[in-house]
């Protein structure tokens, strides 16, 4: 199937202190840092995130797989891809998995070797100890203006988000947002993860308003970010 792309189509971009952080439609030639998240940085955020190497394949299984997710107006897909940058700059991926309008898991990853050679070259080098305070101020600005995406361009009422509790940095951002409603063990988790425990927290479309309002106040610092310094 030839892709169609609708480049008009204007994602989130909100300035930071640094710069900015921004969330687009995936573009083809994003796929190369996708491949190389999952199959060529070594081991440690699979083993983090607990991921089935089954599901997950090989290279080229993650390549068709990016291609595939590209969003395709007018076309039913049941799962979407964007793409996440950094003065414009790709640096991560943010998918949703939909099963129904009421069904629809949100999941985010940044390819956290180029997010913090990115923060580091914009602030002039700093302490890593300041770029981990940073960094869950750029995941939690970056998940507000994803959402308000999914909603605005797809047909779904409802988000969930299920996170592991190991997963710090993202459940740090998330809740900016809402707490977790719920803690429960999963056979068969969403995504690519195994079995195990996640937290759950729910949004609806009439929540894209407040949640878009609230990512630009943590980047704009009038909303102080759970963990930031």
């Amino acid at each position: 199937m030839e892709l169609r792309i609708d480049r008009s189509v204007p994602g989130n971009s909100i300035a930071m202190r640094f710069g900015c952080v921004g969330v687009r439609d995936a573009l083809p030639e994003d796929a190369e840092a996708y491949v190389k998240y999952w199959h060529f940085s070594g081991e440690r955020i699979k083993n983090l995130l607990r991921i089935d190497r089954e599901r997950l394949g090989g290279p080229d299984d993650a390549r068709r797989r990016f291609m595939g997710f590209i969003r395709q107006p007018g076309v039913h897909q049941p799962c979407v891809l964007f793409t996440l940058t950094l003065n414009g700059v790709v640096m991560g991926y943010t998918n949703v998995n939909r099963y129904s309008p009421t069904e629809n898991f949100p999941h985010f990853h940044t390819y956290m070797h180029t997010h913090r050679e990115l923060v580091r070259q914009a602030l002039g080098g700093v302490d890593r100890r300041v770029l981990a305070g940073r960094g869950s101020n750029i995941a939690a600005v970056l998940a507000g203006a994803s959402i308000e995406m999914f909603f605005r361009l797809l047909p779904i009422e409802r988000v969930s988000l299920q996170t592991r509790p190991t997963s710090i940095g993202i459940n740090d951002a998330l809740d900016n947002y809402l707490p977790a409603e719920e803690t429960r063990h999963f056979d068969k988790a969403d995504g690519l993860a195994g079995p195990g425990v996640f937290h759950m927290r729910h949004l609806l479309r009439k929540d894209a308003g407040w949640v878009l309002e609230r990512a630009r106040a943590i980047a704009g610092g009038s909303f102080k970010p759970h963990g930031d310094v």
